[in-house]
């Protein structure tokens, strides 16, 4: 595994075995971590593991 891989919201959503839809609320409501470029969301491989490993839950989710 690379640790830092960089996903889009499709493989990220796929990768935590959700829908795109699903994980594009999770975005809008800063429930997970993500970071943007532009409007481009983008996600850390390493942090959405994290994130399941604290139980899909955490109180700072944009990733700076």
């Amino acid at each position: 595994m690379e640790e830092n891989k960089t996903l889009k919201p499709n493989d990220a959503a796929e990768y935590i075995g959700c829908k795109y839809g699903t994980i594009m609320d999770l975005v809008r409501q800063n429930k997970i971590p993500h970071y943007r470029i532009g409007r481009r969301v983008l996600f850390k491989e390493s942090a959405l593991l994290k994130w399941i490993d604290e139980g899909g839950t955490s109180a700072q989710n944009i990733i700076h």
